[in-house]
């Protein structure tokens, strides 16, 4: 009998939660002098994930378990950083649960208005409104169509099908735009505080161990033996994973024995994608007074294309921040170039879109290198869709579903057979061509 093992690898934010139990292999047995502990559940990451996890166990009355997180404090993606004497988030977004987090520590989130526009080209203002509206529209009814082809069972189509299925034929620098705004990019608000603020109304300083990446998961029906970088070695009953699809992905952790091949194609099979915002602040500010800008590159799609201004009333008036995003391949681009090289690249794109004003050079540069931090290895897996919110859901779902097998002193009713994974409520995954809930 599968007493243990793997249970469910559901993709959530940039998390991949998975349930393991397991021993150590004579492979992994460690050495005499290694520090060694036993818990009842070891938690491997302390984002949003991670700490909800850790709130369901707290809450059934578990409170044997560990979280290892390898940054020097907890949160994941919610991250601040202090940019010349602000505070700016780099990471996350707003979300059902986690602005339930923000009203419970009574955190200030002030939402953006996207509509509050404004549009540029390389020659300065040009307002293509009309052609952002009707890619707004066929986006509309792109959604509607898939809909309907869910609903029929049809096979699926891409998305960029799906524009030309409802009659999306433009394809100049205005579209890309306005395309890269209603479906490539995404937004995040919500400060780095609110998930420590929420770990501290339960947890206590023995259960978490910071600063300590791990580096082997080993296991086997009986047990679970976690390794770190500085050699510390970790016994529990049970582990819940929380790690990025793209850390899985890199092969940054090992197994022993390597996860089964079902699992790595259900890995492999993600996208993880990379969103990053690069912070430039001034001493005046120059640019419109409008929340957001879009500007269209004329020979690139997705080349700094959104803009937002923080110094405004509500945000953080008086900070001279303005923040261009960029996503996908271009994020992953800019990550191989230098600080310098990508400021003259956003400097160049704001000149374009002010050209009758002397642009001044920033006091303070800075974007945070999501792809390449090794603790991430990107900012969210893209299918399904479901940003940190999944994040909290999943935590939640995976840290009630270990503490009954805590209290039962064994998962034998989420065996897994025949390669068929099982998700966190105990059901078997429906067939891949089932209608799936968005």
């Amino acid at each position: 009998m599968f007493r243990y093992g793997i249970v469910g690898l559901a993709c959530v934010a940039a998390s991949s939660v998975v349930l393991v139990s397991s021993a150590p292999s004579p492979s992994s047995t460690p050495s005499p002098d290694a520090v060694t502990t036993t818990y009842d559940v070891l938690i491997l990451g302390g984002g949003v994930a991670g700490i909800i996890a850790a709130e369901q166990l707290a809450q059934a009355g578990i409170t044997d378990f560990m979280i290892v997180e390898g940054r020097d404090e907890l949160g994941g993606r919610m991250r601040s950083y202090n940019f010349s004497g602000t505070t700016i988030e780099l990471g996350t977004g707003p979300a059902n649960p986690i602005w339930t987090l923000a009203k419970e520590h009574n955190v200030s989130v002030v939402f953006n208005d996207w509509e509050d526009l404004t549009f540029y080209d390389e020659t300065g203002h040009h307002d293509f409104t009309d052609i952002y509206n009707d890619i707004g529209d066929a986006y509309d009814n792109m959604q509607i169509a898939a809909d309907t082809r869910v609903d029929l069972r049809q096979v699926d189509n891409n998305v960029r099908t799906g524009f030309r299925l409802v009659g999306e034929n433009y394809n100049n620098k205005y579209a890309w735009a306005s395309e890269y705004y209603d479906f490539d990019w995404e937004y995040a608000q919500t400060p780095e505080y609110l998930i420590q603020a929420e770990a501290a109304t339960f947890l206590k300083p023995n259960q978490t161990l910071l600063s300590s990446t791990v580096t082997n998961i080993a296991y086997t029906d009986s047990g679970v033996s976690v390794t770190t970088s500085g050699g510390k070695v970790l016994h529990a009953k049970f582990a819940i994973v929380t790690f990025s699809v793209g850390v899985l992905q890199q092969n940054d952790v090992t197994w022993t024995p390597a996860l089964p091949h079902w699992k790595l194609e259900a890995i492999m099979t993600l996208k993880m994608a990379t969103y990053t915002k690069i912070f430039l602040k001034f001493d005046e500010v120059f640019w419109d007074s409008t929340q957001m800008g879009l500007y269209a590159d004329p020979y690139k799609r997705g080349y700094y294309p959104v803009w937002q201004s923080l110094d405004l009333p509500g945000f953080l008036p008086g900070s001279g921040i303005y923040f261009v995003t960029v996503t996908g391949d271009e994020s992953e681009r800019i990550e191989n170039m230098t600080d310098s090289q990508v400021q003259a690249e956003v400097m160049a794109v704001l000149k374009n879109m002010y050209p009758n004003k002397t642009i001044p050079e920033p006091k303070g540069f800075y974007f945070q290198r999501w792809h390449s931090d090794p603790l991430y290895r990107g900012s969210f897996s893209n299918w399904p869709a479901r940003y940190l919110h999944g994040a909290y859901t999943e935590g939640q779902s995976v840290g009630q579903t270990v503490a009954q097998c805590v209290k039962s002193n064994g998962c034998a009713a989420l065996k897994s057979q025949g390669g068929a994974d099982v998700q966190n409520d105990n059901k078997p995954f429906p067939p891949w061509n089932a209608p799936q809930e968005a």
